[in-house]
């Protein structure tokens, strides 16, 4: 996506369209994604998946974990 100024850009920023992810990955490519939290703005979905780098806890693979937002 092309951002055409600042302004739209945080028009879409502070809006809340963001979730935080998990991707599983096949033989091909992309097979399936999860939906485990949102909608988040962008700022508090970054936070979210920082503190999850940060403390995995359970998580297996905290890497297949990704921000997903408008299309």
């Amino acid at each position: 996506m092309k951002w055409g100024n600042k302004k739209e850009y945080m028009k879409l920023k502070n809006k809340k369209q963001f979730y935080i992810t998990e991707s599983h990955m096949g033989d091909d490519g992309l097979e399936d994604t999860i939906d485990y939290g949102g909608p988040f703005t962008l700022s508090k979905a970054r936070r979210i998946m920082e503190r999850m780098f940060k403390n995995p806890g359970n998580m297996v693979n905290p890497y297949s974990f990704n921000i997903r937002g408008p299309r």
